[in-house]
């Protein structure tokens, strides 16, 4: 698979791992991983891995990463903001009890300002929504 990583069982992840990247191609390929003592190079194994790139996937089908920074100022009066950093998604300010009290449609990056005014004094969580799934949850004091 494109970009398929792996690990030894019973070893160190992070010193027995590799990568592959088929850069979009299509196809086979065959990689030999090597490891061996650096202080004695000739004691090494060896191992041989099939990557079976024949079914890609296009760049379109993967998510974008979409993150928001916290709230601030927090506690807010008034108005609050927040930095957006991705592209099509919707922040959904939930109430303590779990009822949607504000949406906001999120277009494009940068930095965005609510006014919250209308809003009780209280507790709130900013859902952040991408592609019909909640990637971040954060918290809103109003006072």
């Amino acid at each position: 698979m494109p970009g398929q990583q792996f690990s030894f069982a019973n070893s160190d992840a992070d010193a027995h791992s590799g990568y592959y990247d088929a850069y979009g191609t299509s196809g086979v390929a065959e990689v030999e991983y090597c490891f061996y003592d650096v202080n004695n190079p000739t004691d090494e194994t060896c191992v041989i891995i099939t990557y079976d790139c024949t079914s890609t996937t296009a760049i379109n089908d993967f998510n974008e990463l979409t993150e928001i920074s916290d709230f601030y100022p927090n506690p807010a009066n008034g108005f609050t903001h927040f930095t957006f950093n991705g592209t099509k998604a919707q922040l959904k300010i939930i109430d303590i009890l779990g009822n949607k009290v504000k949406q906001v449609n999120l277009q494009e990056k940068g930095e965005k300002y609510i006014d919250i005014s209308d809003l009780s004094k209280g507790l709130y969580f900013g859902n952040i929504i991408s592609n019909n799934e909640i990637i971040a949850i954060k918290k809103l004091i109003i006072k």
